[in-house]
């Protein structure tokens, strides 16, 4: 399974879901999965382009924008009950 977070952190992940279904070791950087995360960009390119994706989709949200999802985040989450 390969991820990328946009936006905030700008960062990849790559799990063997047969191996770790829980995804709890990132081998983005194993060298030994190398060939599997080259061919699983070259797939999410390939459908990138079939769906017309835009550089623009890409682009980093100010940190303002980001801070203030958070924030959002927290008022929605609510206090919890005790």
């Amino acid at each position: 399974k390969l991820i990328h977070f946009y936006d905030d952190i700008d960062t990849w992940e790559f799990y063997d879901l047969e191996k770790d279904p829980k995804e709890q070791n990132n081998l983005i950087d194993a060298e030994e999965y190398q060939a599997e995360v080259k061919m699983m960009h070259q797939k999410l390119d390939s459908v990138q382009q079939h769906y017309q994706v835009t550089e623009k989709e890409f682009e980093t949200t100010p940190k303002e924008k980001v801070d203030q999802a958070y924030k959002n985040f927290e008022r929605l989450r609510g206090t919890p009950i005790k």
